[in-house]
Protein backbone atom coordinates (compact mmCIF):
# COMPACT_ATOMS: atom_id res chain seq x y z
CA UNK A 1 0.00 0.00 0.00
CA UNK A 2 1.75 3.31 -1.22
CA UNK A 3 0.35 6.83 -1.85
CA UNK A 4 -2.72 6.76 0.59
CA UNK A 5 -1.84 9.75 2.88
CA UNK A 6 -3.62 11.78 0.51
CA UNK A 7 -5.72 10.51 -2.15
CA UNK A 8 -6.29 12.74 -5.58
CA UNK A 9 -5.30 16.26 -3.69
CA UNK A 10 -7.96 15.84 -1.26
CA UNK A 11 -7.48 16.26 2.74
CA UNK A 12 -5.45 13.81 4.66
CA UNK A 13 -7.09 10.17 4.94
CA UNK A 14 -9.08 9.99 8.49
CA UNK A 15 -8.57 5.64 8.51
CA UNK A 16 -7.72 2.98 5.35
CA UNK A 17 -7.88 -0.50 5.34
CA UNK A 18 -6.16 -2.66 2.62
CA UNK A 19 -6.40 -6.23 1.82
CA UNK A 20 -3.67 -7.74 -1.24
CA UNK A 21 -0.33 -9.26 -1.30
CA UNK A 22 0.45 -6.96 -3.80
CA UNK A 23 1.84 -3.30 -1.89
CA UNK A 24 0.96 -1.64 -5.11
CA UNK A 25 -2.43 -3.36 -5.83
CA UNK A 26 -5.50 -4.53 -3.92
CA UNK A 27 -8.84 -3.22 -2.42
CA UNK A 28 -8.45 0.09 0.04
CA UNK A 29 -11.39 1.67 1.33
CA UNK A 30 -10.26 5.29 2.69
CA UNK A 31 -12.41 7.25 4.65
CA UNK A 32 -11.79 11.52 5.74
CA UNK A 33 -13.04 14.26 7.88
CA UNK A 34 -15.95 12.70 10.43
CA UNK A 35 -15.66 9.27 9.34
CA UNK A 36 -14.02 6.46 10.41
CA UNK A 37 -13.52 2.59 9.25
CA UNK A 38 -12.58 -0.45 10.43
CA UNK A 39 -12.90 -4.24 9.26
CA UNK A 40 -15.70 -5.95 10.89
CA UNK A 41 -15.19 -8.65 13.15
CA UNK A 42 -17.28 -11.07 10.61
CA UNK A 43 -14.09 -10.39 8.01
CA UNK A 44 -13.56 -13.74 6.34
CA UNK A 45 -9.94 -13.78 4.68
CA UNK A 46 -10.94 -16.81 2.28
CA UNK A 47 -13.36 -14.08 0.54
CA UNK A 48 -9.74 -12.83 -0.86
CA UNK A 49 -10.86 -9.48 -2.48
CA UNK A 50 -14.95 -8.78 -0.65
CA UNK A 51 -13.93 -6.75 2.91
CA UNK A 52 -16.88 -5.95 5.63
CA UNK A 53 -16.52 -2.51 7.34
CA UNK A 54 -17.21 -0.63 10.07
CA UNK A 55 -18.15 2.51 9.14
CA UNK A 56 -18.27 5.32 11.98
CA UNK A 57 -19.76 9.19 11.34
CA UNK A 58 -22.14 11.09 10.60
CA UNK A 59 -24.27 8.67 8.85
CA UNK A 60 -22.86 5.29 10.28
CA UNK A 61 -23.59 2.05 8.38
CA UNK A 62 -21.87 -1.22 7.46
CA UNK A 63 -20.13 -1.63 4.26
CA UNK A 64 -18.87 -4.54 1.99
CA UNK A 65 -16.18 -3.75 -0.50
CA UNK A 66 -16.46 -5.64 -2.87
CA UNK A 67 -13.80 -6.27 -6.04
CA UNK A 68 -15.15 -9.26 -8.05
CA UNK A 69 -11.85 -11.54 -8.86
CA UNK A 70 -11.79 -15.67 -10.17
CA UNK A 71 -10.60 -17.28 -7.28
CA UNK A 72 -6.63 -17.61 -7.96
CA UNK A 73 -5.79 -21.52 -6.79
CA UNK A 74 -9.17 -22.48 -8.57
CA UNK A 75 -10.19 -20.15 -11.55
CA UNK A 76 -13.32 -19.74 -10.37
CA UNK A 77 -15.83 -17.66 -12.49
CA UNK A 78 -15.62 -13.87 -11.14
CA UNK A 79 -19.53 -13.83 -9.79
CA UNK A 80 -18.30 -17.05 -7.70
CA UNK A 81 -17.14 -14.77 -4.70
CA UNK A 82 -20.24 -12.81 -5.05
CA UNK A 83 -22.43 -15.47 -4.23
CA UNK A 84 -20.24 -16.82 -1.65
CA UNK A 85 -20.29 -13.40 -0.16
CA UNK A 86 -23.90 -13.51 0.40
CA UNK A 87 -23.71 -16.80 2.31
CA UNK A 88 -21.03 -15.87 4.18
CA UNK A 89 -22.18 -12.66 5.21
CA UNK A 90 -26.02 -13.25 5.35
CA UNK A 91 -26.63 -11.68 8.49
CA UNK A 92 -24.68 -8.28 7.72
CA UNK A 93 -26.90 -8.15 4.64
CA UNK A 94 -29.86 -8.60 6.74
CA UNK A 95 -29.38 -5.84 8.61
CA UNK A 96 -31.05 -1.96 7.53
CA UNK A 97 -27.66 0.00 7.02
CA UNK A 98 -26.28 -2.30 4.99
CA UNK A 99 -24.05 -0.44 1.73
CA UNK A 100 -22.45 -3.04 -0.72
CA UNK A 101 -20.72 -1.60 -3.70
CA UNK A 102 -17.31 -1.96 -5.90
CA UNK A 103 -16.29 -3.62 -9.10
CA UNK A 104 -18.29 -6.06 -9.56
CA UNK A 105 -16.73 -7.34 -12.76
CA UNK A 106 -20.38 -8.48 -14.02
CA UNK A 107 -23.52 -7.39 -15.70
CA UNK A 108 -26.77 -9.13 -16.80
CA UNK A 109 -25.34 -8.41 -20.60
CA UNK A 110 -22.69 -11.13 -19.61
CA UNK A 111 -25.20 -13.73 -18.30
CA UNK A 112 -26.04 -17.03 -21.06
CA UNK A 113 -28.38 -19.73 -20.66
CA UNK A 114 -25.43 -21.88 -19.59
CA UNK A 115 -23.64 -19.47 -17.29
CA UNK A 116 -23.55 -21.48 -13.75
CA UNK A 117 -24.04 -18.14 -12.07
CA UNK A 118 -26.18 -15.39 -13.46
CA UNK A 119 -25.77 -11.72 -12.55
CA UNK A 120 -29.64 -11.34 -12.63
CA UNK A 121 -29.39 -14.52 -10.15
CA UNK A 122 -27.40 -12.46 -7.84
CA UNK A 123 -29.28 -9.15 -8.60
CA UNK A 124 -32.81 -10.82 -7.09
CA UNK A 125 -30.70 -12.21 -4.02
CA UNK A 126 -29.94 -8.45 -3.65
CA UNK A 127 -33.16 -7.15 -4.04
CA UNK A 128 -34.92 -10.21 -1.65
CA UNK A 129 -32.89 -8.74 0.98
CA UNK A 130 -33.72 -5.08 -0.02
CA UNK A 131 -30.34 -3.67 -1.66
CA UNK A 132 -31.42 -1.93 -4.80
CA UNK A 133 -28.64 -0.32 -7.11
CA UNK A 134 -28.29 3.13 -6.09
CA UNK A 135 -27.21 4.07 -9.93
CA UNK A 136 -30.73 2.40 -11.38
CA UNK A 137 -32.64 3.78 -8.24
CA UNK A 138 -31.34 7.50 -9.27
CA UNK A 139 -31.23 7.09 -13.11
CA UNK A 140 -34.76 4.61 -13.39
CA UNK A 141 -33.03 2.69 -15.52
CA UNK A 142 -33.41 -1.60 -15.61
CA UNK A 143 -29.76 -3.51 -15.41
CA UNK A 144 -28.93 -4.13 -18.76
CA UNK A 145 -29.73 -0.51 -20.12
CA UNK A 146 -27.63 1.63 -18.35
CA UNK A 147 -26.71 5.07 -20.16
CA UNK A 148 -23.35 5.39 -18.49
CA UNK A 149 -20.88 3.21 -18.53
CA UNK A 150 -18.20 2.68 -15.78
CA UNK A 151 -15.67 0.66 -17.50
CA UNK A 152 -13.98 1.03 -20.90
CA UNK A 153 -11.95 -2.08 -21.35
CA UNK A 154 -7.94 -0.93 -22.41
CA UNK A 155 -9.44 2.25 -21.82
CA UNK A 156 -10.87 2.72 -24.91
CA UNK A 157 -14.24 4.62 -25.55
CA UNK A 158 -15.98 2.16 -27.70
CA UNK A 159 -14.92 -1.09 -25.11
CA UNK A 160 -17.77 0.41 -22.60
CA UNK A 161 -19.60 -1.33 -20.03
CA UNK A 162 -21.40 -0.81 -16.75
CA UNK A 163 -19.87 -3.28 -14.11
CA UNK A 164 -19.71 -1.26 -11.01
CA UNK A 165 -22.35 -0.65 -8.23
CA UNK A 166 -23.71 0.91 -4.71
CA UNK A 167 -26.51 -0.95 -3.34
CA UNK A 168 -28.35 0.07 -0.31
CA UNK A 169 -31.23 -0.33 1.67
CA UNK A 170 -34.18 1.95 2.20
CA UNK A 171 -33.04 3.01 5.64
CA UNK A 172 -30.20 4.62 3.96
CA UNK A 173 -32.04 5.78 0.57
CA UNK A 174 -34.68 6.93 2.20
CA UNK A 175 -32.05 9.96 3.53
CA UNK A 176 -32.09 11.04 0.25
CA UNK A 177 -28.78 10.30 -2.00
CA UNK A 178 -27.40 11.07 -5.34
CA UNK A 179 -25.14 9.60 -7.66
CA UNK A 180 -22.36 10.56 -10.47
CA UNK A 181 -20.42 8.91 -12.78
CA UNK A 182 -16.78 9.94 -14.28
CA UNK A 183 -16.73 10.75 -17.85
CA UNK A 184 -14.22 8.42 -20.47
CA UNK A 185 -12.23 12.25 -21.76
CA UNK A 186 -11.41 12.93 -18.17
CA UNK A 187 -10.55 9.59 -16.62
CA UNK A 188 -9.14 7.24 -18.85
CA UNK A 189 -6.03 8.36 -18.78
CA UNK A 190 -5.92 7.46 -15.14
CA UNK A 191 -8.19 4.28 -15.00
CA UNK A 192 -9.94 2.21 -16.97
CA UNK A 193 -12.81 2.43 -14.67
CA UNK A 194 -14.80 5.68 -14.15
CA UNK A 195 -15.27 6.62 -10.60
CA UNK A 196 -19.26 6.18 -9.22
CA UNK A 197 -19.82 8.73 -6.54
CA UNK A 198 -22.93 7.89 -4.40
CA UNK A 199 -23.77 10.59 -1.65
CA UNK A 200 -26.44 9.90 1.43
CA UNK A 201 -28.28 12.86 2.16
CA UNK A 202 -30.54 15.69 1.47
CA UNK A 203 -30.13 16.52 -2.27
CA UNK A 204 -29.91 19.67 -2.94
CA UNK A 205 -32.26 21.05 -6.11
Amino acid sequence: MVGLEHVLGESPVNSVEWIGDNPQKGLAVVSYGEYSLRVHEAYDPRLRWILPLDIEGPISFTLIAVWAMPDQETGRLYARCLFDACDTYRTLLESPRVVVGGDFNNNVHFDTPRHPLKFATLLSTLESLGLRSLYHLDRGCVHGAEPEPTFFLYHRAEEDHHIDFVFAKPALTDLGFSVTIGDHATWAKASDHMPLACTFGPVSQ
